[in-house]
């Protein structure tokens, strides 16, 4: 799978996610979580991987949650962000 902000590397049985977003310090957004959840979901079914680094390109790992996003956030609805934080629980889930 194509990602816009995410670069998957793998090396024997270790496989390295990197966050792209360096202009923005890696910030979350919502395509960033669909890409890290697609992602996880991938490497989960690959018997060769043992071993999943999630990595930040550029200065900063991550900033935590991009400010454009949190904005939009605040004017969503209750439902939208209810199904935007089920998304990221998903995401994490599919890493663990």
């Amino acid at each position: 799978m194509d990602y816009q902000f995410l670069q998957l590397e793998q090396q024997n049985q270790v496989a390295t996610v990197w966050i792209n977003r360096a202009e923005l310090h890696n910030a979350f957004n919502t395509q960033v979580i669909e890409e890290l959840h697609a992602c996880f979901e991938s490497l989960n079914q690959c018997d060769d991987v043992r071993v999943v680094i999630l990595a930040g390109r550029g200065k900063s790992f991550s900033a935590g949650a991009d400010l454009n996003w949190m904005k939009h956030a605040g004017q969503a609805s209750q439902a939208d962000n209810e199904a935007d934080a089920l998304k990221l629980a998903e995401m994490l889930q599919s890493l663990a």
